[in-house]
């Protein structure tokens, strides 16, 4: 288990939280040896326009190649792993006014009635990048800090949406508002468990399939 500390939403935590990954992946049998194919990596910055929503995208460019890969890092915490099992898909990035909603079906009727307004989709619809770094790691509430990266998922992001309609109609009726605390808009992911068979295949399982389908 990788274990660092460092505070959540700082300007350097994306990076931080990669350079974390990095040394994570590359001490699992699957991912030896990615540090080493790494040329160079930066953080895609946030627009002006946009710095309510910061960008968790980080360009990699890799030894050999000419075009950088865009990856962006996701968060969950481990007990919310350990106590549901799933993998929480951004559905929505950002919609007004925040107000808890469950389910795709009660969603579109705030969308159809005009209660809601989408700001920005999840990457199940919009994306630039082109891998998901799905992290699970402690975060203490209180502090605002993350800790110890206990388990990653790479994820295709093509695939991932190529997979949308499933998405929804397979775990749509589960689909979930996060929590959020003094903040004026809202955000809604749909819950997949970690095992569920289509989930697996737009897994990049290893550095060879990442050679084979990116590099």
């Amino acid at each position: 288990m990788t274990q660092s500390r460092f505070e959540h939403g700082s300007e350097n935590n994306e990076m931080e939280l990669f350079k974390l990954s990095l040394d994570y992946l590359e001490g699992c049998k699957d991912f030896k040896g990615i540090k080493n194919l790494i040329e160079k990596y930066d953080k895609i910055k946030t627009d002006k326009e946009d710095m309510q929503h910061p960008n968790k995208d980080i360009s990699v460019k890799f030894k050999d190649t000419t075009k950088p890969i865009i990856m962006e890092l996701q968060h969950s915490s481990i007990d919310d792993f350990r106590k549901y099992g799933d993998i929480r898909l951004d559905y929505v990035s950002a919609y007004i006014p925040y107000i808890k909603i469950w389910g795709l079906k009660n969603f579109n009727e705030k969308i159809n009635n005009k209660k809601i307004t989408i700001k920005k989709w999840g990457k199940l619809k919009e994306c630039d990048a082109d891998i998901l770094i799905y992290i699970i790691c402690e975060y203490e509430d209180s502090t605002k800090i993350y800790k110890n990266i206990d388990k990653i998922l790479i994820l295709d992001v093509k695939e991932l949406q190529n997979n949308l309609n499933y998405w929804e109609n397979a775990y749509g009726y589960n689909l979930k508002t996060n929590n959020k605390k003094d903040e004026c808009w809202g955000s809604a992911f749909i819950p997949v468990p970690e095992d569920n068979k289509v989930l697996q295949q737009c897994k990049i399982k290893s550095l060879q399939d990442l050679k084979t389908n990116f590099l």
